[in-house]
């Protein structure tokens, strides 16, 4: 079962300019399957372990590991401090430029925040290059997952006293938005398991197409 204090500080998943980037193979290389180098995003609600998943689908795969929210952080400085001081829309303006920058690459895993594919032009940029999954879990186990230690309070969108209802709500706006993408459930589930399905689905192409996906380089 994937668990908050399982994933890796989101410092350590920042990736090197692609001039030089780390080799992320695992000792067993890479599994037996060519996607063409395109990368994998992986879209969903905080707490259905989308960094936990990803590093581990970017050892398999032989990719690169990108965790965006990290990304974010290691140029503008905290998540938190970002809205504190320069306010939502200055963060979703800095989730596009990240969007954009690693949707013209490939061989990438990316570990996308929360609202990030819900913007149509973020969903395009990185469904041209990627393949987009969208984790699921359900509110008992998400709590569980955010309430661990201090997890909720770097997490802006959770401020206030009523965290269960704050979920409730963001989950119902955001359920025709995830609704375009492939779901992997991940309750009560390793990473291991989620990882071989989302490479089962792969291999199958057996994949949601995001309504999004054609959109027009002038769109976005």
């Amino acid at each position: 079962m994937i668990r908050e204090e399982d994933k890796v500080h989101r410092s350590s998943n920042v990736v090197a300019p692609a001039a030089s980037l780390p080799d992320s193979r695992s000792d067993q290389g890479p599994v037996e399957f060519d996607p063409s180098r395109r990368n994998v995003v992986l879209t969903g609600f905080m707490g259905t372990g989308k960094t936990t998943v990803g590093q581990l689908l970017a050892d398999r795969l032989g990719f690169a590991f990108v965790d965006t929210d990290a990304a974010i952080e290691s140029r503008y400085g905290p998540i938190p401090e970002i809205f504190r001081l320069n306010g939502e829309a200055a963060f979703r303006q800095y989730e596009h430029e990240v969007a954009v920058e690693f949707g013209a690459l490939t061989s990438f895993v990316v570990s996308t925040g929360g609202r990030m594919l819900l913007d149509p032009a973020n969903a395009a940029v990185l469904s041209r290059t990627g393949s987009v999954f969208c984790l699921t879990a359900t509110i008992e186990t998400i709590l569980d997952r955010v309430m661990t230690g201090n997890a909720a309070q770097s997490r802006p969108l959770l401020a206030g006293s009523n965290v269960r209802q704050r979920i409730e709500t963001l989950l119902s706006d955001r359920a025709e938005g995830y609704g375009q993408f492939t779901p992997v459930r991940t309750d009560g589930r390793d990473p291991e398991s989620i990882v071989d399905e989302i490479i089962e689905l792969l291999a199958n192409r057996r994949i949601a197409p995001s309504t999004t996906s054609n959109a027009k380089p002038d769109q976005v």
